[in-house]
């Protein structure tokens, strides 16, 4: 209840969680609606333009050439990186408390 917006947030953009999950669960916590309903926003816009880039970028191939177009390459790397997030968030907390 009390960091919801942030809680939301960081599920949203770190997917640790199955969205349905998410939901389900927000919806039984004190979340307030506002709340879950401005993280999730904020959390899913990043998946989406980079899938909406990758997408576009897949529309223009033509030829085996337009593979190495930059505009390709660059969404091909956005989809890798939104991908790994959950895995790099868990080797950094892995790293975390093995220092602590």
């Amino acid at each position: 209840q009390n960091n919801g917006f942030m809680t939301v947030l960081f599920f949203r953009i770190v997917p640790l969680v199955p969205y349905e999950a998410l939901n389900y669960v927000s919806g039984l916590s004190k979340i307030k609606f506002k709340d879950y309903f401005l993280a999730t926003l904020i959390g899913l816009v990043p998946g989406v333009v980079i899938s909406a880039f990758f997408g576009g970028s897949l529309g223009e191939i033509k030829t085996f050439k337009d593979l190495l177009a930059p505009k390709f390459l660059i969404s091909i790397g956005l989809m890798v990186l939104i991908i790994a997030v959950p895995t790099i968030y868990q080797i950094m907390k892995k790293k975390s408390q093995k220092k602590n």
